[in-house]
Order: C-alpha cells, then structure tokens, then sequence
C-alpha cells in the first residue's frame, strides 16, 4: 500500500512509480534530468515513469529543499 502523492504513486520490483508535475502556465515542458551515482535519467514531466527507489528519493529531497527555500525567501522579502 504506497502512498499517493504527487510524486510518488506505486511501488513495484524494487522501483517506485513517480509523475512529475507540469508547470502551470508554460508551454514548453522541461524533462527534469537526474544524476545518481554517474547514471542520467531523464524524466518527462506529467508522464508516470517507473524509476530506481533512489531516483524518486533523491527528487523527493530536492522538492523539500527547494520549498524550504522558498520558505525562507519569502520570509526574508516580508522583513
């Protein structure tokens, strides 16, 4: 039982099931490309791409970090 989320959506043979969001409002949608351990996966975006567990942890990861930082951003604009 995976919990679904925007990121994650299943589990299966050791790799996890991810779809990573489109940008609202742009036209032309970026493939997102992550490097773990020398290997490159490119992943299109509001596609549900079945990838190593790693993968969808390491993009995972980069989510929170990216909105703490634009948590801290925004706080910092307000001052």
């Amino acid at each position: 039982m995976a919990e679904k989320t925007e990121k994650t959506v299943k589990k299966t043979d050791g790799k996890v099931t991810i779809r990573i969001p489109k940008v609202p409002g742009q036209k032309v949608q970026e493939d997102v490309v992550i490097s773990i351990w020398g290997k490159r996966y490119q992943i299109q975006r509001g596609v549900d791409v079945s990838v190593p567990k790693e993968v969808a942890e390491a993009f995972a990861l980069w989510q929170s970090e990216r909105d703490e930082a634009n948590r801290i951003e925004f706080e910092l604009s307000e001052t």
